[in-house]
């Protein structure tokens, strides 16, 4: 079930990217609970894409590596 929520989540955010552009503090707060959930916990890697959608500015300069220090997972860009 988790692998359904994230190959769902992962389908939505590439369709509505195409089509428009998403804040980057929606696309964090869908992160965050599915972290929270668990869902992203084998999960260790951004796309360079993934991470494009997150706003240039206080977002893109401090949350990324906050969020790599709570949550423990590695960044890895691919």
């Amino acid at each position: 079930m988790q692998n359904n929520l994230l190959v769902n989540w992962t389908r939505q955010q590439r369709c509505s990217s195409r089509t428009k552009q998403i804040s980057g503090s929606s696309v964090l707060n869908d992160l965050s609970q599915l972290i929270k959930n668990g869902v992203m916990l084998f999960l260790n890697t951004i796309r360079r894409q993934e991470l494009r959608l997150i706003e240039i500015g206080l977002v893109a300069k401090t949350t990324i590596y906050e969020m790599r220090a709570e949550v423990g997972f590695r960044l890895a860009l691919i």
